[in-house]
């Protein structure tokens, strides 16, 4: 269950490490770091201009270790491969009828059967509206584009690749 979300845009690392550490206080460790185990891949690439050597040689450096500058260790590793995860984000969703309900109870008070496996709470608006925007591509006569099928429009995605690389790496 996506109960939680945080979604800024061009957000400064450190407000970011900020939230975490006040909203993840049970994940942080003895020596204060918090581990996320499914970031955005493109977290690793050096792409950063680093006025002064963060690793000896190095002028560039990553988003991940600016995070790890703020004792957010992220944990490379998430599976990026798009069709994958829509097949794995659409098994989630789908209703199974053996599947216990984590929320709805009997008479009593037993879970009832039949559920999707993956919910996200009211309270994450951002991620509810990307579901709602969520499109894959046309072609010129509005019909979809057989051709691209398998890769989604690159636009109002960020909740949703959240999601990709979370329960691929379930």
């Amino acid at each position: 269950t996506m109960f939680r979300e945080f979604y800024k845009t061009d957000c400064p690392i450190g407000v970011a490490a900020n939230w975490l550490r006040e909203n993840c206080k049970d994940e942080i460790d003895e020596d204060g770091y918090i581990y996320i185990d499914f970031p955005d891949p493109s977290i690793f690439n050096e792409t950063q201009q680093n006025p002064f050597e963060y690793r000896p040689g190095h002028h560039r450096y990553s988003i991940a270790d600016e995070f790890a500058r703020n004792k957010i260790i992220m944990r490379p590793g998430v599976q990026n491969d798009i069709l994958s995860g829509l097949v794995r984000v659409g098994e989630y969703l789908k209703f199974d009828s053996h599947h216990s309900h984590p929320y709805k109870r009997n008479e009593n008070g037993n879970p009832i059967k039949g559920s999707p496996r993956f919910f996200v709470t009211e309270n994450c608006k951002n991620t509810i509206e990307e579901f709602e925007l969520y499109r894959w591509p046309k072609d010129k006569t509005g019909a979809l584009d057989q051709s691209s099928y398998e890769k989604p429009v690159k636009k109002n995605d960020h909740a949703m690749d959240c999601i990709r690389y979370m329960l691929l790496s379930d």
